[in-house]
């Protein structure tokens, strides 16, 4: 049998369900702290990969223009190529020219 309860005196199993409450009450604030900060990493996971996707973007871009102007700049090298060879021919005709006129002044 119980022993008598004196007013104002909390029992003990009171109190243990008290403290239980307490400390369920304490690691539900935690798990809500701990959801949020979950959510909060999740969207700045979010925000960077989405930061990483457009860098890559523009990286992407920029190395496609590169080497459009590098294909522009070989095209380029390429033509004045022929144009040095033509002139190179042009100037040794001209030379062989203006040998034969000397000769033939000369004469």
């Amino acid at each position: 049998m119980a022993p008598p309860k004196i007013t104002g005196e909390v029992s003990k199993q009171t109190q243990r369900t008290r403290r239980h409450r307490e400390k369920q009450k304490k690691m539900h604030v935690e798990l809500d702290e701990l959801r949020e900060e979950k959510a909060q990493l999740k969207r700045e996971v979010e925000e960077l990969k989405s930061q990483h996707q457009m860098a890559l973007e523009k990286k992407e871009t920029e190395i496609r223009d590169v080497n459009k102007e590098l294909a522009e700049l070989k095209a380029y090298v390429h033509r004045l190529r022929i144009v040095n060879n033509e002139l190179s021919q042009f100037i040794a005709s001209m030379t062989i020219e203006n040998q034969a006129m000397i000769g033939a002044c000369n004469s």
